[in-house]
């Protein structure tokens, strides 16, 4: 039957959370759509998967503005993943 880990693979581990495939895969359709529309904002300068405080996963938004600056902009979340915004800084090519 293997080696016992059946099911792992379902899962990915980022920081301290799991993340369904599932997930990730609906994020992916997400910002397979949406990431010209979303980076197009000003103040947003990256889009990732994360999780948010509670656990759940997450479209994650860096921004180089305050967060009350375009949270107004952007929806609280997009075919119910939930979109949470954090403050980066003005990102710089090295």
């Amino acid at each position: 039957m293997g080696s016992g880990h059946a099911g792992l693979g379902n899962y990915i581990k980022i920081f301290q959370g799991e993340v369904l495939k599932e997930d990730v895969q609906k994020i992916d359709q997400i910002r397979a759509k949406f990431d010209d529309l979303i980076m197009a904002i000003d103040g947003v300068e990256s889009i990732s998967i994360g999780l948010t405080e509670q656990g759940k996963t997450c479209l994650m938004l860096g921004a180089s503005v305050p967060v009350e600056k375009i949270r107004d902009k952007l929806p609280k979340e997009i075919f119910k993943i939930p979109v949470k915004i954090i403050y980066i800084g003005k990102v710089k090519a090295q």
